[in-house]
């Protein structure tokens, strides 16, 4: 059974809208090869554009109790987990993907892996980009990560699904900050902006839970910043 509510209709409309002023876009594109498949590494094109509005409705239809979603939560959980682990070694300026030659092998081919004696990163010490290429991505990643997982903390239950999502928030926190991406700031600001005025009743109402995670993260946030010599909040 398919699920038909309001929310449904506004998704498909406005979806329906983006793909198809997009697709206007792609068709009157002077570089129509590019607006079409996008540039390699930069595979923004029109074709995944439209796969990814098929994801979004995939997604939307298939998942309909808490089951499914426990299950995507927790792959999220898993990959910020070693996300936060390769980033810790890379922030503090020993890359495994540079130093190691397990992971080494993992990025590259056996010809490759063969002939180059050694690698060096196109990412500056400090700064973490985990496996996603470039720190801006994992910075938008991250700062989609905190508000989800930290609404999680302030919602649910069990005490051990508070202290574990609470952990897995503090994680994605490391990996934003670490990441120094602008863009992931600016996201979260505006992700707290809008949990505020959709849950700032239930936030209240829930302070005991609200203060000690707002002081851990200040916590975190200031010790990375003490340990960094202010280099996150310049």
């Amino acid at each position: 059974m398919i699920k038909k509510d309001k929310y449904i209709k506004i998704y498909a409309i406005s979806a329906g809208v983006f793909i198809f002023i997009t697709f206007l876009a792609t068709i009157f594109s002077s570089n129509s090869s590019t607006a079409w498949w996008g540039l390699p590494g930069r595979s923004e094109g029109f074709i995944i554009t439209a796969c990814y509005i098929l994801i979004l409705f995939y997604t939307i239809l298939s998942f309909r109790n808490y089951t499914n979603f426990k299950w995507i939560l927790v792959a999220l959980a898993f990959l910020i987990v070693v996300t936060t682990v390769i980033g810790a070694f890379q922030y503090f300026g020993y890359d495994l993907f540079i130093h190691v030659d397990f992971f080494k092998r993992m990025i590259m081919s056996q010809e490759q892996y063969q002939s180059v004696g050694s690698i060096s990163g196109i990412i500056e010490d400090k700064t973490i980009y985990g496996t996603m290429f470039h720190y801006n991505y994992m910075g938008s990643f991250s700062a989609m990560m905190v508000p989800l997982f930290m609404t999680l903390t302030l919602f649910l239950r069990s005490k051990k699904q508070k202290l574990l999502c609470g952990c897995i928030s503090i994680c994605s926190l490391f990996l934003l900050f670490g990441s120094s991406s602008r863009a992931g700031f600016i996201g979260l600001m505006l992700a707290v902006l809008v949990g505020i005025f959709i849950f700032g009743k239930k936030i209240v109402k829930k302070w005991k839970v609200t203060i000690p995670i707002l002081i851990a993260l200040a916590v975190v946030v200031v010790g990375f910043n003490a340990m960094t010599r202010g280099t996150i909040f310049r």
